[in-house]
């Protein structure tokens, strides 16, 4: 029997570049799915194969939290700001603030109703300058400077969850940090998305010529939404209590590749 099969599974985010897969996922592994987000009705009924699990709930109230949280057996909670790295930058508090109070309330929300399996979503942005990344590194040296904010916070929440199992011996959560996600679902928003769907809205729109920041020998490693989900669904099931796990495709590609690889797709 699936590991998922008939378990109550609240998905934080659920309407989202990942969260949209993820829950259908979770549903033909026969798990209970109830979504919460904020995110308005017409984007639910986009994603959401069933609108009926969506409820709309901001996680910066704690009461909500402790609701919605009631009664599950797993979360997952993929709750984000939307944002960039300009952004990140400029909006600071905006970046920091809401994140942080909804990783904080839901995380203990959880703790209070004992659920069995708390999936805590890190970030590449978590790590100091490093040319590889290896989840032992995290802490020797800050973020770098324009994913700061959103950096501070995803170690925060890693915390948070170590302060659970060494005190109280609740060993529910589990981490995953993530490399740059792209895929169906994604923010294509020019004032918020990221390098993959900032690119192509501009392409697909007919920027001519199309001016990118840099030589373009800077290098990402983009992993697809689905692959996340496999890891995901995989590392709640099997990883140890608290202990993270890099989520990438462990491939190096240069925003040059990106960019040409998009103009002959398109």
């Amino acid at each position: 029997m699936s590991f998922y099969a008939g378990k109550r599974v609240l998905v934080t985010g659920g309407t989202g570049t990942v969260g949209t897969p993820l829950v259908r996922r979770l549903r033909q592994l026969g798990a209970l799915v109830k979504v919460v987000s904020i995110d308005r009705p017409e984007r639910v009924a986009a994603v959401l194969e069933d609108p009926s699990i969506f409820e709309h709930g901001d996680l910066r109230d704690f009461e909500t939290c402790l609701r919605v949280t009631g009664n599950q057996d797993y979360v997952f909670h993929l709750i984000a700001v939307k944002s960039n790295t300009q952004l990140g930058m400029s909006r600071s508090a905006s970046e920091f603030v809401p994140p942080l109070l909804c990783n904080t309330n839901v995380m203990e929300a959880a703790f209070q109703n004992r659920v069995q399996r708390y999936m805590f979503v890190g970030s590449i942005n978590e790590y100091p300058p490093l040319d590889i990344r290896h989840e032992d590194d995290v802490w020797k040296g800050a973020p770098e400077a324009n994913d700061r904010f959103n950096g501070i916070v995803k170690r925060v929440g890693e915390v948070q969850g170590e302060t659970y199992l060494h005190e109280h011996g609740w060993d529910a959560v589990r981490i995953v940090r993530l490399s740059n996600v792209y895929g169906p679902y994604d923010d294509f928003d020019p004032k918020t998305s990221h390098v993959i769907p900032s690119l192509i809205n501009r392409v697909v729109n007919g920027e001519s010529p199309l001016r990118v920041s840099g030589d373009g020998s800077a290098i990402r490693d983009f992993i697809f939404s689905e692959d996340v989900v496999d890891g995901m669904l995989l590392s709640l099931e099997k990883s140890e209590p608290c202990t993270p796990t890099n989520l990438g495709s462990g491939k190096s590609c240069s925003i040059k590749e990106l960019v040409e690889t998009l103009l002959r797709v398109t």
